[in-house]
Order: C-alpha cells, then sequence, then structure tokens
C-alpha cells in the first residue's frame, strides 16, 4: 500500500507540473508532437510512472522516500521527468524514423499489438486510469516497440543498411564472453 501511495503521489505531482506547463494550450490530449506525429500526454504519464518505479532502485536508501533523494547527481523527481521526456521523445522518434525507412505493421502485428493492450490494460486498469493513461497511449507504447525490433532488423539485420555479417558476430562473442562447459556426473 505505502508503494501505491507514493507511486500516485509521484504521478499525481507530476500530472499537475505537466497541466501548468500546458497552461499556454487549450488543447492537452498531447505531450509532444512533430509535422507527422502526435504523443498523447498518456505515454508520458505512462513513462513517468515507469521512471519513478526504475527510480525506486537507483535510490541509495530504499527505505526512505524516492523524492527526497539523488540520482545520478539530479534530485529523483528531475531524474524521473528527465527519464520521462527521454522516454516521450524516444517514441516520437521511433515512429518518425519507422515511417521515414518505410516500414509497416501488418494485421498480424496489429492482431498482436491489440491482444498486448487489452491483456495489459485490463489487468492494471485502475492505476493506469488513476494516472491518465489511457488504451491509445498503451497502444502506442506497444506498437513502438514492435517498431523497434523492426526497425533494428532493417539496420543491423540480415540485408540491413548497416548489416552485421555472422562472422563479426562470432569474433565478437568469442573475444568478450566466456565460454564455459559443465561435465555433470551422477553419484
Amino acid at each position: 500500500m505505502k508503494f501505491g501511495k507514493k507511486l500516485l503521489s509521484g504521478v499525481l505531482a507530476s500530472a499537475l507540473m505537466l497541466s501548468f506547463a500546458g497552461c499556454s494550450s487549450a488543447d492537452t490530449s498531447w505531450i509532444i508532437r512533430s509535422e507527422n506525429t502526435t504523443i498523447p500526454a498518456g505515454v508520458y504519464l505512462y513513462n513517468m510512472m515507469y521512471s519513478y518505479m526504475q527510480a525506486q532502485y537507483m535510490v541509495e536508501d530504499w527505505e526512505k522516500d524516492v523524492l527526497s533523494q539523488q540520482i545520478e547527481d539530479k534530485d529523483a523527481s528531475q531524474w524521473i521527468q528527465d527519464d520521462a521526456m527521454y522516454g516521450t521523445k524516444r517514441v516520437l522518434y521511433l515512429n518518425e524514423l519507422f515511417a521515414e525507412k518505410g516500414l509497416s505493421l501488418n494485421e498480424n502485428d496489429q492482431a498482436i499489438i491489440d491482444s498486448a493492450v487489452e491483456a495489459s490494460y485490463s489487468a492494471n486498469e485502475e492505476v493506469l486510469k488513476k494516472n491518465g493513461v489511457g488504451e491509445q497511449s498503451l497502444e502506442m507504447l506497444t506498437a513502438t516497440e514492435l517498431m523497434n525490433t523492426y526497425l533494428f532488423d532493417a539496420i543491423y539485420g540480415e540485408g540491413g543498411e548497416k548489416e552485421v555479417s555472422e562472422e563479426d558476430l562470432r569474433q565478437e562473442y568469442d573475444a568478450n564472453y566466456v565460454k564455459i562447459a559443465m561435465l555433470g556426473f551422477s553419484m
């Protein structure tokens, strides 16, 4: 229960700051946008929740209030905001790059996304709704992670722009990873 209160207070404080920052605009449904892509505010709010959870494991004293501590030489609240904005900008960048490369998601991909969103949203609906995260935002986040996989393959995979050969992968593995052989004996 204590964790839930801390998480909720952190997200609500961030949402309040977000609402103050958006006072100059009548439309608060989005957080950042480009010429072609608009990122809903719920994506940032989800990232705030995620960053807060990460922060709990990065602070020096797990018993103390997260927001009263430092992470990477910053106040934890500032670190959380910066990390959440970085994650939100990453979503914008990946969506833009995916479109720029001429890639698209097919019906099977959309079915996977829909299934993942339905499972995740129904399991966490109460906390997501309380923190301003709608299904549209969760769908964008899920689709972006799938796009990230396709982008990686398009750039570094077989036939990609910067294809990494099997031989290069083997050399890297052989040079930087430990090989262990085990023999089992039954007594």
